[in-house]
């Protein structure tokens, strides 16, 4: 597949001096607008299928869709959460095709449709998954995304890169390379799996954090 194109992906995550060209293509997780409330992405990923999930506490979900029609963005979906431009994604034949290992936050439904539509470039921003809560186990997952994507010929970029597998290396001396990681994120089935991170996250050639170190600082 020939790629073009360059798209960004923005998490909610607090980061400074994020700003994006108007002509800029942005994909958003839910929330975008909390920490970037000047940011009109086109696309928003709700990729929860509960209602809970979804539209509790009534208040953020009346926020949520208020944001989500003024800037008039395509709003990618897996059940009718009642709002404008959704466009429903197919998790049963996405699943079959890359596997449920694949689908770890919502952030992987933004990786699917840019290996799918053939996008060249992802640029991470406001992903800063810091090591606790659900963040824990999705810094295996994006890590995991990312190494999927480089496959199919996308140049990914992601500051937090290194940092992120500087500390996962570091678990994985401490507490060894099997480590919990959740799947199907969103859906009815979600579980976690046991995964070997070391092979799944690309680690394999990182002999220590000071390698890491050195790789950033050159």
């Amino acid at each position: 597949m020939k790629r073009s194109g360059t798209v960004y992906f923005l998490g909610k995550g607090k980061e400074s001096c994020v700003s994006f060209s108007p002509h800029a293509r942005v994909w958003a997780c839910n929330d975008w607008y909390v920490s970037y409330p000047r940011v009109k992405p086109e696309r928003v990923y709700q990729i929860h299928t509960e209602e809970k999930e979804w539209r509790l506490p009534a208040g953020r979900y009346v926020r949520w869709k208020k944001n989500c029609e003024k800037i008039k963005a395509q709003i990618v979906v897996r059940t009718d959460v009642g709002v404008k431009n959704q466009r429903f994604f197919d998790s049963a034949s996405a699943r079959k095709e890359m596997g449920e290992d694949f689908f770890g936050g919502s952030f992987s439904f933004m990786f699917y449709d840019a290996i799918k539509e053939g996008v060249a470039k992802i640029i991470l921003k406001g992903f800063l998954l810091l090591q606790h809560g659900e963040y824990e186990w999705q810094t295996p997952a994006i890590l995991m995304n990312i190494k999927i994507a480089r496959e199919h010929g996308i140049d990914v970029q992601w500051t937090w890169e290194n940092d992120r597998k500087s500390q996962l290396v570091s678990a994985v001396k401490m507490f060894g390379k099997v480590r919990e990681v959740k799947m199907n994120y969103g859906d009815e089935d979600e579980c976690v799996k046991k995964i070997d991170v070391v092979k799944s996250c690309g680690l394999e050639n990182l002999k220590s954090i000071t390698e890491l170190n050195n790789e950033t600082s050159n």
